[in-house]
């Protein structure tokens, strides 16, 4: 996703764009366990519509 919106800077994506969707409940980590892995993906949380 950073590739992709072009922005080189991985900390500032971090807190500009994955705190807030993970903190909002939006996405979740692969290794919830390892926040740091290099191996850690993010995936989207399927939201249940009423």
């Amino acid at each position: 996703m950073q590739e992709f919106m072009e922005l080189i800077d991985r900390r500032n994506f971090s807190e500009k764009y994955i705190k807030p969707l993970l903190e909002e409940g939006k996405i979740e980590m692969t290794i919830p366990d390892k926040p740091n892995s290099r191996k850690q993906k993010y995936k989207k949380v399927n939201s249940k519509r009423i």
